[in-house]
């Protein structure tokens, strides 16, 4: 079975992703790609591209 590859959205801060990695799991941030104020369907395009599960606080992601 495969790990998950995670791409984390911007409100989500460095601790999370440290930690994530320090378990061994393939992380990368939006902020790290260029993303950080990408839209929302930019940002899912690339996780889907990626094959990357989207991890996101945004109440409202894709409603725009």
């Amino acid at each position: 079975m495969s790990v998950p590859r995670f791409l984390l959205d911007q409100m989500l801060d460095e601790d999370v992703s440290s930690e994530l990695r320090a378990k061994g799991y393939d992380v990368t941030r939006v902020c790290e790609v260029g993303l950080a104020t990408a839209d929302d369907a930019v940002i899912m395009a690339r996780a889907i591209e990626e094959g990357r599960v989207l991890i996101t606080l945004d109440e409202l992601f894709g409603d725009g």
